[in-house]
C-alpha cells in the first residue's frame, strides 16, 4: 500500500502558492510484498523514526532536459565480485544431490529406523552409486562423482559415518556380490570424500580391489580417468 507522507500543515501560517499552468502530479509507488516477508520499502517504514515520519517529504528533483540522464549501469554479480559461490548441481546431478538428501532425512543419526527400512535405504544408496559410476551420461560424470564425494565429506561424521552407514547387514535383501560392493564402494568414497586429503589416498589406494564388484569395465575406466589413475 503505498504511504501518503503529507506535511503537518497544523499551527503554521498559510504559505502563499503561485498559480502556474504546469500541473504537478505526484506518482505513488505500489509496493508489492511477497509471503517470504516485508518488502524493504516497508521494512523501513516500519523502522523508522515516529517523529522522521511526520516530516514532509522532499519533492523528487526534476533533470534539466539540456543536461544528459546518467543511468547507473547493473552490476553483474560474478566470481570475482562475489565473496562466494555455491554450486547448484543440475541435470543428473541435482537429482543424486536430492537422493542423498532424502536418504540422509530418513537415516539420520538419533532418529529410529526399522531394520528393513534401514537395510532397503543402504540398498537404494548403493543403487544410487553404481548408477552413477556405471550409467550417468559422460558429460554429467564429473558433477555427478562431485556431488557425490561432497556428500560423504560433508557427513563423514553423521549419516555418512561408519558407525551408521553399515548398519543392518543382517537384513540385505540383495545377493551377496551387491552386498560386497556396497561395503567396498562405500569406503572407497568414505577414504577419497576429503579433497584436502585425496591426492595422497588415492597414490596409495587399490582401486581394483573396490570395484572388483559393482561395476562395470566402462563405469571403472571412467573412474579411475576422474581420479587421474
Amino acid at each position: 500500500m503505498a504511504r501518503n507522507n503529507k506535511p503537518n500543515t497544523q499551527d503554521q501560517e498559510p504559505e502563499v502558492v503561485e498559480s502556474t499552468e504546469t500541473e504537478q502530479t505526484t506518482e505513488e509507488t505500489v509496493v508489492q510484498t511477497t509471503p517470504e516477508g516485508v518488502s524493504e520499502l516497508a521494512q523501513a517504514v516500519i523502522n523508522a523514526d515516529p517523529k522522521e515520519q511526520d516530516k514532509p517529504v522532499e519533492p523528487t528533483p526534476t533533470p534539466n532536459p539540456q543536461e544528459p540522464v546518467v543511468t547507473p549501469t547493473p552490476v553483474e554479480v560474478t566470481t570475482s565480485t562475489a565473496k562466494s559461490t555455491v554450486l547448484t548441481p543440475v541435470g543428473p546431478a541435482a537429482g543424486i544431490a536430492e537422493e542423498l538428501a532424502q536418504y540422509k532425512e530418513a537415516m539420520i543419526p538419533g532418529k529410529y529406523v526399522p531394520a528393513v527400512t534401514g537395510a532397503e535405504n543402504q540398498r537404494k544408496l548403493f543403487r544410487l552409486i553404481e548408477r552413477t559410476i556405471n550409467r550417468v551420461p559422460d558429460e554429467s560424470f564429473k558433477d555427478c562423482m562431485n556431488t557425490l564425494l561432497e556428500w560423504f565429506h560433508e557427513n563423514e561424521n553423521g549419516v555418512a559415518g561408519e558407525a551408521y552407514v553399515f548398519r543392518f547387514p543382517g537384513e540385505w535383501r540383495g545377493t551377496p556380490d551387491e552386498y560386497y560392493a556396497y561395503i567396498r564402494l562405500i569406503t572407497l568414497f568414505r577414504q577419497l570424500a576429503n579433497p584436502s586429503t585425496r591426492a595422497a589416498v588415492v597414490a596409495t589406494t587399490g582401486f581394483e580391489y573396490y570395484l572388483q564388484y559393482g561395476t562395470t569395465e566402462a563405469g571403472r575406466e571412467r573412474l579411475l580417468a576422474f581420479f587421474g589413475k
